[in-house]
């Protein structure tokens, strides 16, 4: 009972600590200029050569404005947190994974297209799930508002060697007018256990181009585009000149009576 209480007590910490890490934290930006056809892609892939994974946003790659020519830095600089987690190469493979020694860990993305004038239709997150000998947890969900006890998991693994392959989860579908989603990985340790490179999140083979992450987005303007605008300009325009036409007419009528 005591093992359990510590557990859920570190899993509190770990995502307050999160929540007060954001605020501080660069994360994502997203503008109008990355927006393609009302579509939005983030992936994270390996090119082939170990070191030569990147960060793509709609296919092209993208650095980290302080470290060019280092994947890693870029990565860590676009999630929001990430409480004992890093991203990882170890031997030929990337990898997502726990500091050693820690309970709980995780790493969070923010999606946000507020200042891009857009709101979600629809996301599909592609990722995978690995553990080796190890009866801790690796969990992927998602959250609107990224809030405790918002959260809605996609995928699950807790047995002591297992992976859940490279897979799209299925498309999130948003009836509301939703800017904001957010993506995290959690690892949780088994009881008396703690958490190390055994639980793995996006591991792949970096000698093979493949994608480890992928995040994609089919996006509506929040504001009219210009060519709405110009539609309704004409709309009112014409409006005007009828109303003048009839108020023309009305005083001629007027006149002649």
């Amino acid at each position: 009972m005591n093992n359990q209480y510590t557990h859920i007590k570190a899993l509190a910490i770990v995502s307050a600590f999160g929540l007060i890490s954001s605020a501080a934290h660069a994360a994502l930006t997203i503008n109008e200029n990355n927006i393609v056809n009302n579509e939005y892609t983030y992936s994270i892939v390996t090119a082939g050569t170990v070191g030569a994974e990147a960060v793509k946003i709609n296919g092209v790659t993208v650095v980290s404005p302080t470290s060019p020519t280092n994947p890693l830095a870029r990565m860590r600089e676009d999630v929001l947190a990430r409480p004992n987690a890093d991203f990882r190469r170890d031997g030929n493979y990337f990898l997502v994974s726990p500091n050693s020694g820690t309970t709980a860990a995780s790493i969070t993305y923010k999606f946000d297209f507020t200042d891009a004038g857009y709101y979600i239709n629809t996301v599909t997150f592609s990722d995978s799930l690995q553990t080796f000998n190890s009866n801790g947890t690796v969990r992927t969900e998602y959250s609107l508002t990224g809030v405790d006890g918002s959260w809605v998991t996609l995928k699950t693994i807790n047995r002591a060697t297992s992976s859940t392959g490279y897979s799209a989860n299925p498309a999130i579908s948003l009836s509301s007018l939703t800017s904001t989603i957010y993506y995290r990985v959690s690892f949780a340790a088994g009881e008396s256990l703690t958490l190390g490179t055994q639980q793995q999140w996006g591991r792949t083979n970096m000698t093979t181009s493949a994608e480890a992450f992928k995040a994609a987005f089919t996006l509506t303007p929040s504001v009219p585009e210009p060519e709405t605008w110009t539609l309704f300009a004409g709309i009112v325009s014409a409006g005007i000149i009828l109303v003048r036409l009839i108020i023309v007419r009305r005083d001629k009528a007027q006149r002649m009576g």
